[in-house]
């Protein structure tokens, strides 16, 4: 996963093209963040369910959210401990991306929150 500009800077040292500004590149969590801002407006918090580049597209896009990384150490607990998560009452807006962390706690607060 790139963030635009490190995909711009990749893009550069491979064919030499540079790109004065970094919203004529459109990766997926870029337009995520955009989506969200567009449609959902007035979304009190986004569970950004995936890697640091999905949060700090959403960081420089203004919006409030909970990324998922605070969870990446939440392994081992089983179907019959995910009934226990408390949801967070604010979340209603919930992003899935490529998290290579992914486990049953962040799977359940996502689901609590739809």
């Amino acid at each position: 996963m790139y963030t635009r500009q490190s995909l711009a800077d990749k893009i550069k040292k491979l064919s030499g093209i540079e790109f004065t500004a970094l919203d004529q590149i459109f990766t997926s969590s870029y337009i995520a963040a955009l989506y969200v801002k567009k449609f959902y407006p007035n979304a009190k918090k986004i569970y950004a369910l995936g890697t640091s580049v999905l949060a700090e597209e959403l960081s420089h896009a203004g919006l409030n959210f909970l990324s998922s990384e605070e969870h990446d150490g939440k392994y081992g607990i089983s179907h019959h401990d995910a009934v226990h998560i408390h949801p967070d009452e604010e979340i209603d807006v919930v992003i899935q991306a490529y998290d290579d962390n992914i486990n049953l706690y962040k799977l359940a607060l996502a689901s609590y929150a739809i």
